[in-house]
């Protein structure tokens, strides 16, 4: 057994501890903490990393999809990507009953992008962060000193963030299309 395992089983608080501490910049060296509860010098690396690689992901798949589109006989992808497709446009039409060109994909993209952030929730929670650990071995960085959260749905700055969006678009489109 080697001796970072022997630590972690030693040691459960700071097991879990260490999985509940984001990739930060700019935060406090102690504590990988923001300084504050409203820090702008924070930066959570891990966040963004993880919903760049998964926005990628689901704009290759589309992409893929979109290229390979058949109407007579399509694949188990395309129905699935359909479906979610006709699933928020039909949301979007019973909450928002003005035709505009913008609400629909708005709406499909937070669905996809909340849904898949939180998907990553079924990944163990050991699998991404050991990856991660061993490829900042070979450039010569402690393993306890990575830190990777691969739920971006778990810290507040997005959650917050993406509220903050979608309650900004809200009002935009309701003056919009209803007048102030």
């Amino acid at each position: 057994m080697s001796q970072s395992n022997e630590a972690a089983i030693a040691n459960p608080v700071e097991y879990i501890q260490h999985h509940l501490t984001n990739w930060c910049i700019g935060c406090d060296p102690e504590t990988h903490k923001p300084t504050g509860l409203v820090d702008f010098n924070a930066f959570f690396l891990d966040t963004f990393l993880v919903s760049v690689i998964l926005a990628g992901i689901f704009a290759f798949i589309a992409w893929k999809v979109g290229k390979n589109i058949d109407p007579d006989k399509p694949s188990g992808l395309q129905n699935t990507i359909e479906f979610l497709v006709e699933f928020v446009n039909q949301q979007v039409k019973d909450i928002f009953p003005n035709a505009d060109r913008l609400v629909g994909p708005l709406a499909l993209t937070i669905f996809v992008c909340v849904f898949m952030m939180n998907a990553m929730d079924l990944i163990p929670v050991d699998l991404l962060p050991g990856l991660a650990a061993g490829a900042a071995g070979v450039f010569g960085v402690d393993a306890h000193d990575t830190y990777l959260k691969v739920v971006p749905t778990t810290n507040l700055d997005v959650t917050f963030g993406m509220a903050f969006v979608v309650f900004g678009l809200i009002i935009f489109y309701n003056l919009k299309h209803k007048g102030p």
